[in-house]
């Protein structure tokens, strides 16, 4: 079964970048532009025993930021994988990194210029998947 991936940005021409990255890429891709949606179908998934295994989630949105979309998605699916990008500073998304991972949550930083370079943003996925 392919590993499954759910891509949260309230910019969609992110998600047409996720999708085309993705397109042959043999996962399972999942966009949403709502962060509060996207936490449903983590949830809804986990419940059916078909955990999402990677979150890929943008920093700042409205409703529900990334890190707050992480924390929850981390409560109803523990084994699920984090990744966040942003536009911001690197070092400013570093020190928010650090903080959730003091909280005991692992989430690797994807670089935005990986979202411009395949190879790279689907060798980051696949080392954060542990393949």
């Amino acid at each position: 079964m392919a590993k499954s991936i759910l891509a949260v940005d309230d910019e969609h021409y992110i998600l047409d970048l996720f999708r085309v990255c993705f397109r042959d890429s043999g996962y399972e891709l999942i966009t949403d532009f709502d962060p509060v949606n996207a936490f449903h179908v983590a949830d809804q998934r986990a419940r059916s025993g078909n955990s999402i295994d990677l979150l890929i989630t943008d920093l700042q949105m409205p409703s529900l930021g990334g890190l707050d979309l992480i924390r929850n998605v981390r409560v109803v699916s523990p084994n699920t994988k984090f990744m966040l990008q942003s536009g911001r500073e690197e070092a400013e998304v570093m020190r928010l990194i650090a903080a959730l991972r003091n909280e005991g949550i692992e989430v690797t930083y994807l670089p935005p210029r990986y979202l411009f370079d395949t190879g790279k943003f689907i060798g980051a996925v696949k080392s954060t998947l542990g393949e």
